[in-house]
C-alpha cells in the first residue's frame, strides 16, 4: 500500500512538471509576439487619442499592419492601423456599420460561410478585410478575400484563393 502511494505521488509530480515545463515553453514561444502587440499599444496610447486599448490583431498584405481596437477618453470607439511607415486612426461611427456590412456581405454572397472580418489597408484605401469560403464546383470549398473601403462600404476587389477539396 505504502508502494502504491509513492507511485501515485510519483506520477502526480511528474505530471506537474511537465505541465510547468510545457507552459514555460509556451510562454517562450509567445514572447515575441507579446511583445509587439504591448508595443503597438503603447505606440497607440502615444501617438493617437486612445485611452484604452481592447484587442490587437495583425494585418498582413503589402504592408503589415498591428490592428489596435480600443477607446478614447469619453469611451468612443476606435481603431488604430500602425506600420513601421504610417499610424492612422479612425472612430468606428465613421466607418460602415458591422450590421451593414454583414447584412451586404450576405446580399452579395448568400452561400458563403464568413470566417474572419479585419481592418486592413489595400491599394492605399482603410478598408475591411471579409475572409470567407463557398462551395464551388465539383465538391470543392473556394476560399476569398473581398476588400471593402472602411468609410463607404464600396467592393473594391476580391481574391480568389483557389479550390479545395472539401472534407
Amino acid at each position: 500500500m505504502w508502494n502504491k502511494k509513492i507511485i501515485v505521488m510519483g506520477v502526480i509530480v511528474v505530471f506537474a512538471l511537465l505541465l510547468f515545463g510545457l507552459a514555460q515553453f509556451f510562454q517562450t514561444i509567445q514572447a515575441g509576439a507579446w511583445s509587439e502587440e504591448s508595443e503597438a499599444v503603447d505606440t497607440a496610447y502615444k501617438k493617437t487619442i486612445m485611452a484604452k486599448a481592447t484587442k490587437v490583431d495583425t494585418f498582413i498584405n503589402d504592408q503589415t499592419f498591428k490592428i489596435v481596437y480600443g477607446e478614447d477618453a469619453v469611451g468612443q470607439k476606435l481603431i488604430v492601423w500602425i506600420s513601421d511607415e504610417e499610424i492612422h486612426t479612425e472612430y468606428v461611427s465613421e466607418g460602415l456599420k458591422d450590421k451593414d456590412l454583414l447584412a451586404q456581405f450576405a446580399q452579395k454572397e448568400p452561400t458563403a460561410k464568413l470566417m474572419r472580418v479585419m481592418p486592413g489597408k489595400f491599394k492605399d484605401k482603410f478598408v475591411w478585410e471579409l475572409y470567407y469560403k463557398k462551395p464551388g464546383e465539383s465538391g470543392r470549398q473556394t476560399y476569398y478575400y473581398d476588400y471593402i473601403d472602411f468609410k463607404d462600404g464600396f467592393l473594391l476587389d476580391t481574391y480568389n484563393l483557389g479550390d479545395k477539396q472539401m472534407m
